[in-house]
């Protein structure tokens, strides 16, 4: 994946952990929403609804959503859970 931002829509309600860190190489940092600081990202990590992580040089991550969609981040890139549903719901993946 080029570095861009990507914007998750799952379609349906929220809960505690929307997504999980599950592995980290290198710089990968998570900025949640209420406190808009980004900080160092670790594997088993929840993340929730508004919550972006992005990865440094030479560095990638990946995230598993709730449905069971993994998604995988190369360096220089930055993603943002945009909404979130359970594993009935689909799941949408917009890069700009």
């Amino acid at each position: 994946m080029c570095a861009g931002v990507a914007l998750v829509s799952i379609v349906q309600a929220a809960s505690a952990s929307d997504a999980e860190v599950v592995m980290v190489q290198g710089k990968v940092e998570v900025r949640d929403q209420a406190s808009g600081l980004w900080r160092d990202a670790v594997a088993k990590q929840g993340l929730r609804v508004g919550d972006s992580v992005r990865t440094g040089d030479s560095s990638q991550m990946a995230i598993l959503v709730k449905d069971k969609t993994q998604v995988r981040l190369n360096q220089l890139s930055t993603f943002r859970i945009k909404e979130a549903g359970d594993a009935e719901g689909g799941t949408s993946l917009e890069l700009t």
